[in-house]
């Protein structure tokens, strides 16, 4: 798994929060990863030091994450619970959520409840860091989003660290935004 590829695949996930990590702007903490399709990004955070727990709803995706994880030494803790169902109890003190998928399996007005949830899991001064889909292409899953649609979305929760383009787009999407963001 090396760092690199599309500013949407696993690799590029990766190479970001390693960024992020290696400048001091993360520092090893417990991080909730709210999905399991992305190994990469998984992978990293462990082998960095961070206590990784991961919530997906699909048993085949977390047994998938628990064999390449275990290929790589890395021991995440995984949950099998729909992250939005579930109370943000279950998930115990967490510093930094990473979502790079869950934000875009949900249709556009569950979109409130997600940040929602995200604030009500992380400590005042916690961090959500997250990767977006930006367009306006209708359908989905993955549903896009508007650059502010999200500022609007994210504002009430959170302060803005960063919301910077990528330089590439997965299909469906105008581009690509990572967000860095400090729960209020």
């Amino acid at each position: 798994m090396e760092p690199g590829g599309s500013g949407w695949s696993g690799d590029a996930g990766a190479a970001w929060l390693t960024e992020q990590t290696e400048r001091g702007a993360l520092t090893p903490c417990r991080v909730l990863v709210l999905a399991a399709d992305m190994a990469e990004e998984t992978v990293a955070l462990c082998r960095m030091g961070f206590t990784t727990l991961v919530v997906d709803d699909t048993k085949e995706v977390l047994a998938s994450l628990k064999k390449t994880a275990g290929g790589y030494g890395a021991r995440p803790t995984l949950v099998h619970a729909d992250a939005m169902a579930v109370s943000p109890s279950l998930f115990g003190p967490v510093e930094l959520i990473w979502d790079r998928t869950l934000f875009h399996r949900l249709s556009v007005l569950r979109r409130a409840e997600w940040a929602h949830k995200t604030a009500r899991i992380l400590p005042s001064g916690g961090r959500l860091l997250a990767l977006f889909r930006i367009g306006t292409a209708a359908g989905g899953p993955p549903y896009a989003v508007t650059e502010d649609a999200l500022t609007h979305l994210m504002t009430r929760h959170f302060l803005i660290e960063e919301l910077a383009e990528t330089g590439t787009a997965p299909p469906g999407a105008v581009r690509t935004v990572r967000g860095a963001f400090r729960r209020k």
